[in-house]
């Protein structure tokens, strides 16, 4: 038997095998529907990032010797992509997801390694995204946004610490984020641990978007969420005599 003990949001399906030990990381996770759009709109689709165009359509000249890059998707496909450059202290960021990183708008000056964007417009929506930082440290790329100005989404995440994904010498192998509510939901462990027979296991998870690469998941901090609403997980696993066993589990705590 097994307890999920904690949440950093909200909730999951998990997929247990009782053979032996099963490492947290290894559990199967379920999507939830998010803001999923309006009536007529196509289904949102899992995102191929092996197919996401990579191509920069233009670029400013860049004077720094390791500049860096990152891929932002926006829409519920994930159609919209926006182009960040970071050229020593300088953001280049392609804000109408045009692939023209030229424009008087999308140069912005850094305070040390951070970069303040400030109101942001969905080029796949029309909606305003509020106080858009994206800041550099020596190990990872963190970004925060305030999506539809009342949902608070930032990355980037790993499943445990030191494990963050952080922006790559070329756009070949830029880290791809995707970021907000309006996109079905997925699930990120965080520091789980193993999952072992007749032990008690503290089952975390953040909720979002997964990115390209491991460590580049975006989390949506878990107040967006009214306090009285809370999802169930349903755990499927083999008990010791070999039979099917399935337990439900309210989702009430957050962390």
């Amino acid at each position: 038997m097994r307890r999920i003990a904690c949440l950093l949001c909200l909730g999951l399906t998990l997929l247990a095998q009782d053979e032996g030990e099963k490492e947290a990381q290894d559990a199967g996770l379920g999507a939830l529907g998010g803001m999923l759009g309006g009536e007529g709109e196509e289904a949102p689709r899992p995102i191929d990032f092996a197919k996401v165009d990579r191509r920069i359509g233009r670029l400013p000249a860049l004077t720094s010797k390791a500049p860096r890059y990152g891929l932002f998707l926006f829409g519920t496909q994930g159609e919209k992509r926006v182009w960040a450059v970071v050229d020593g202290d300088v953001l280049y960021l392609d804000r109408n997801a045009d692939g023209d990183l030229t424009g008087a708008t999308e140069r912005i000056a850094g305070e040390g390694r951070s970069f303040k964007i400030g109101d942001f417009v969905d080029p796949a929506t029309g909606a305003v995204h509020k106080a858009f930082t994206i800041t550099l440290t020596d190990d990872s790329v963190r970004y925060t946004i305030l999506w539809r100005g009342n949902a608070v989404t930032f990355g980037s995440y790993g499943p445990e610490p030191g494990s963050y994904a952080t922006l790559a010498a070329s756009p070949e192998t830029a880290p791809v984020f995707v970021l907000g509510t309006d996109r079905p939901f997925e699930f990120e462990h965080w520091m789980s641990g193993t999952l072992a027979r007749d032990a008690v296991t503290d089952f975390k998870v953040y909720v979002g978007h997964r990115g390209s690469t491991r460590g580049a998941f975006t989390t949506v901090k878990d107040t967006f969420l009214p306090p009285e609403e809370y999802l169930q997980a349903e755990l499927h696993y083999t008990d010791a005599g070999g039979k099917k066993q399935r337990t439900m589990v309210k989702l009430k705590e957050r962390c």
